[in-house]
């Protein structure tokens, strides 16, 4: 259908006979909504997650950040049953990987109706920001800092939808049929929601939600039953906030609330405070823990030095969890070289968990100093680490710690130039390789280490494996 005959037949519809109840008023254009961000939110938005979701006067646009919370906030609409848009113009800010944000029209707990998504895809360690409507194409790949305008529009008397997304030079169109699988809400009461997801809490999604436009509803004239703090909090009222919540209970998503608002305001010993109150409760697991981690994971400087002096030796937890992930991000290199001291060799606390924290500090430690360029600092923090590693003292996560620490001491080998140093980690990783011939492969065409080495020697060690492995 082109776009000529598609603007005649969706006038039509729009004078009557998609309305609902099927009377044409006079008024051919669909009703719209333009929600911008330059002043304070509509009252009927109900904000569950207001340390996720905050509206920035500055940038004019809505903050969002992934979430453990499946909603953030949540605005009623009624739909009139002809054409439907909903259109979401934001900027990426920067989207890791295992994280989503979404921006749906919904009906009650059915699945999204119309919706633009953001989230990172691919590689772990080198994601892409995809943007997308929702599992249906068409999809965008975009780079941080682009600023993105998608549009998903419905034709019910057409049985049409349009798709389209935009970003600099890129565009993408799609205009598509119906079939038997297509569900449409009854025109009625349906909802505007922000929704977010997050595969671990140490990942970190944000986009910058500059403006939504919607066609085809209107916004019910409900009374506002939002939370106090809540809403306080998504505006920017950081102390009014913080009163707001004095009576938020011991281990609460409202303790989290306060927290952040403690950290908006610079007030890190108070924020501190409360954070080990809230440790004290809720220990190192659950949904309040969730939350908690993921406020602290977005690297501002209040909410690093309120974590130094709350967690304790348990601060190695927002940086890297062995159980995740062992790489560590460049961002969190000076967080490490400034919060996270060197351990004590002579501790060997009894605690599998404890012991893992203090390998996994010496690890994080030898990967920063690798990165600042210290590479004999780095050699020694390796060393820390792998004298636990390889002791009698069982923990969750050695085998793990065990390979990437081998891995990490050849690579810092070979940085240093060291022939005698490299020939010795090669040795002990085809020693305990469960494929040894694999294994001196991939060291063969280590660019490093084929620098170092001539080919007698590799000629040599694949003799070594072959007598040992016949």
């Amino acid at each position: 259908m082109t776009r000529q005959r598609l603007a005649v037949a969706v006038a039509s519809e729009g004078c009557g006979r998609g309305r609902a109840g099927g009377v044409d008023d006079g008024h051919c254009a669909a009703p719209e909504l333009a929600l911008g961000f330059d002043r304070p939110l509509d009252p009927r938005w109900q904000v569950a997650d207001p340390v996720a979701l905050r509206r920035s006067p500055g940038r004019q646009a809505l903050s969002v950040w992934a979430s453990r919370s499946p909603v953030l906030a949540e605005l009623p609409l009624t739909w009139d049953g002809g054409p439907a848009a909903l259109e979401v113009e934001l900027e990426v800010d920067r989207v890791e990987w295992g994280t989503k944000i979404s921006v749906v029209i919904a009906e009650g707990d059915q699945s999204p109706w119309l919706a633009t998504t953001i989230g990172g895809f691919g590689q772990t360690d080198r994601p892409e920001t995809r943007v997308a409507f929702g599992s249906h194409e068409p999809m965008l790949v975009v780079q941080d800092g682009a600023t993105v305008r998608a549009r998903m529009a419905v034709y019910p008397g057409l049985a049409t939808t349009i798709r389209e997304i935009e970003s600099g030079e890129q565009r993408r169109r799609l205009v598509s049929a119906w079939n038997d699988a297509t569900r449409t809400p009854s025109p009625g009461p349906l909802s505007l929601r922000v929704l977010a997801e997050a595969v671990e809490p140490d990942f970190v999604g944000h986009v910058w939600v500059r403006s939504l436009r919607l066609t085809g509803f209107t916004s019910d004239s409900v009374a506002s039953n939002a939370d106090t703090a809540a809403w306080l909090l998504a505006e920017g009222e950081l102390a009014a906030a913080v009163q707001a919540s004095t009576s938020a209970a011991p281990g609460s998503a409202q303790q989290v609330w306060r927290i952040d608002a403690w950290l908006g305001l610079g007030e890190v010993e108070r924020a501190a405070a409360d954070i080990r109150n809230l440790l004290a409760v809720v220990g190192e697991s659950g949904p309040v823990y969730d939350a908690l981690h993921q406020r602290l994971r977005r690297g501002d400087a209040a909410a690093w030095l309120a974590a130094r002096a709350s967690f304790g030796p348990r601060l190695v937890d927002l940086v890297i969890d062995p159980s995740v992930s062992l790489s560590l991000r460049h961002e969190d290199v000076d967080v490490v070289l400034h919060h996270l001291a060197a351990t004590d060799p002579h501790t060997a606390p009894e605690d599998p968990l404890a012991l893992q924290r203090l390998v996994t500090i010496d690890y994080a430690r030898g990967l920063a100093l690798m990165r600042a360029g210290r590479l004999s600092a780095a050699r020694e923090a390796f060393g820390a680490a792998y004298a636990r590693v390889t002791g009698d003292r069982p923990f969750p996560a050695r085998d793990k710690l065990h390979t990437r620490l081998l891995a990490e001491q050849l690579d810092l080998a070979a940085a240093m130039e060291d022939r005698a140093a490299a020939l010795r980690w090669i040795d002990v990783a085809l020693t305990t390789s469960e494929t040894p011939y694999l294994a001196l492969e991939r060291m063969q065409s280590h660019p490093g280490l084929s620098r170092l080495f001539g080919p007698d020697v590799w000629a040599r060690l694949k003799a070594q494996v072959v007598a040992a492995r016949p």
